[in-house]
């Protein structure tokens, strides 16, 4: 009687095999939901002015002697999937997580963004990303992330950047930072923008035979 009591009143171990069958069991419940909506282009959030001191003299004569203009239209490039090639059909397309950086390289002056579209592979508007002119502060950075779930723009797709100052300053560096990453591989690179169309102070086009 003793001996029933003491078993009734034990907890119940599980083994390490009973274990690994409910992780498994989970996981495959995991893969089984629906794959999350599409999202739109994130805007990441731009870093809080700070009190900074004066930037040095040496860099504003180095601007002076660099090529500078008033504003451009720039291509640049995005891979939200790329071909890995063998696996299943599901396999070979991988998805990226991409994200859109505009660096004002100048120590001096600033600029104004006005302008970033987000466009598929057959060359379709797929958003407005900025909704409004974004001012960029001397050496700021503002970047817009486009996350692995979101592969409406395909591997050709791109975005179109324009930006203007009052007058002409260092262009800034734009490009995309296209991120793969899985259990055994993972890869990092860069697509560089290609000027459109040069642009002046009001956003023009200063060449008639410029791309629109």
């Amino acid at each position: 009687m003793s001996m029933q009591r003491r078993r009734r009143g034990t907890s119940t171990t599980l083994s390490p095999r009973a274990w690994l069958l409910i992780a498994v069991a989970s996981v495959g419940a995991l893969a089984c939901e629906a794959p999350p909506e599409p999202q739109a282009v994130v805007h990441d959030p731009p870093a809080p002015p700070t009190e900074t001191s004066p930037a040095p003299a040496a860099s504003e004569d180095h601007e002076q002697q660099v090529h500078k203009s008033a504003g451009q239209r720039l291509y640049v490039p995005v891979y939200a999937t790329v071909y890995l090639g063998g696996g299943t059909e599901k396999e070979k397309d991988a998805r990226l997580a991409n994200r859109l950086q505009v660096r004002n390289i100048s120590a001096t002056r600033g600029f104004t963004l006005r302008r970033v579209d987000y466009y598929n592979t057959a060359g379709e508007r797929l958003e407005r990303v900025l909704k409004e002119p974004v001012e960029l502060r001397p050496m700021e950075t503002r970047s817009y992330t486009v996350l692995p779930e979101d592969d409406r723009a395909g591997s050709g797709g791109n975005f179109v950047v324009e930006w203007v100052a009052p007058e002409p300053v260092v262009p800034p560096i734009v490009e995309t930072v296209n991120a793969f990453v899985h259990v055994h591989r993972a890869f990092v690179f860069l697509g560089e923008a290609r000027l459109m169309a040069e642009l002046d102070a009001h956003g023009e086009v200063q060449d008639a035979g410029a791309a629109r």
